[in-house]
């Protein structure tokens, strides 16, 4: 337990002196949903469908976003997990601009303490290949790496896999964008997750989370900083093996 309020305090400070630098830029406030289907057709293999909605609900430029994302994983040990995907999105980015995004997508986990423990705590790391189109440029290929450290801290419970556990949540994701090209309202560079999870069963879990995100606005001339304020509701569902 030491270990882990040492790395949660490392986070939230990171996080503070972000905040402090971030002040006096636009922001807005935005919801964010997910439904994820999880099959794990075998030990070591499973099967993920992510379903997203997300959108601005501060007044300004309409923003809003549909997504699917199916994706692979295998598991060759229980402190690694690789995984690909294919992420594909249908953005408004503004009243006159709609864009769609093909991402396919690599990387893997390394889960430095495993799920069975006090906590969890894992790295991860995705390469993202963007083809992206829109009604008003061209079409454009970039690159990108994200990078993230999850942290999940059971509180009613002695392990994360247990159920009728409430527990908490911390995420830090770091974006390396490779190309500025790509013309979209939020080209991310660095999200902050907080909030509370609760697995009822094996099959059913929901987390509830505050985002802050900072990001480039890639469409405007300036391309200024904005920061997002986003409330992030997840429902997840494994398929009973």
């Amino acid at each position: 337990m030491r270990n882990c309020k040492i790395i949660l305090l490392a986070l939230l400070s990171w996080l503070s002196g972000f905040l402090q630098e971030a002040r006096g830029q636009t922001s807005d406030f935005q919801t964010w949903n997910a439904v994820i289907i999880d099959w794990n057709f075998r030990q070591s293999m499973l099967f993920e469908l992510e379903l997203d909605y997300n959108r601005v609900l501060s007044e300004g430029p309409v923003w809003r976003e549909f997504a699917a994302q199916p994706s692979f994983e295998y598991y060759p040990s229980n402190n690694f997990d690789l995984f690909v995907g294919v992420y594909m999105t249908n953005t408004k980015q503004n009243d006159t601009d709609d864009t769609k995004e093909l991402r396919p997508l690599i990387g893997f986990r390394w889960n430095i303490i495993k799920p069975e423990k006090r906590v969890f705590f894992r790295f991860q790391t995705k390469y993202e290949y963007r083809y992206f189109t829109s009604t008003k440029d061209e079409a454009k290929t970039a690159g990108r790496v994200r990078m993230r450290l999850d942290l999940f801290v059971p509180i009613t419970k002695t392990s994360y896999n247990e159920d009728k556990d409430l527990y908490g949540i911390v995420w830090s994701e770091i974006y390396l964008n490779f190309d500025n090209e790509i013309k979209e309202k939020y080209q991310s560079t660095f999200r902050q997750y907080l909030g509370l999870g609760y697995r009822f069963s094996y099959s059913w879990r929901l987390d509830t989370q505050y985002v802050f995100q900072a990001a480039r606005d890639a469409i405007a001339d300036e391309n200024p900083d904005t920061l997002s304020h986003a409330l992030f509701i997840t429902m997840k569902y494994y398929i009973p093996n």
